[in-house]
């Protein structure tokens, strides 16, 4: 199930940047300002990084699913990203229900 986790956070993060990279050259100069803070910097930045911990031969496989878990957390608001997925059913569910689905992410 973990692995399955992680393999999702890589997805989602690859699939974001490959748009954003996509798209870069009609994009506004502002999202992919040279402020390290902008949009496009921080999803280059962070694939980049979940890259470079994926090709680490040297860490093993927890310590790898732990850091790109981590960099997820740093960027994913996955509290909000559930309460959008779920839309007008989120104030139907329980909360006990919410935080599993949550959990889940």
């Amino acid at each position: 199930m973990k692995t399955a986790r992680l393999i999702s956070t890589i997805i989602f993060l690859v699939v974001f940047a490959y748009a954003a990279i996509a798209t870069e050259q009609s994009l506004d100069s502002r999202f992919l300002s040279s402020d390290e803070k902008s949009p496009g910097r921080i999803v280059k930045s962070t694939v980049d990084r979940v890259l470079k911990i994926i090709a680490d031969d040297e860490m093993g496989e927890k310590q790898k699913r732990q850091l790109i878990y981590q960099l997820a957390r740093e960027h994913i608001n996955f509290t909000e990203m559930s309460r959008r997925i779920l839309a007008i059913h989120w104030k139907r569910v329980s909360e006990q229900q919410q935080t599993e689905f949550i959990s889940l992410f």
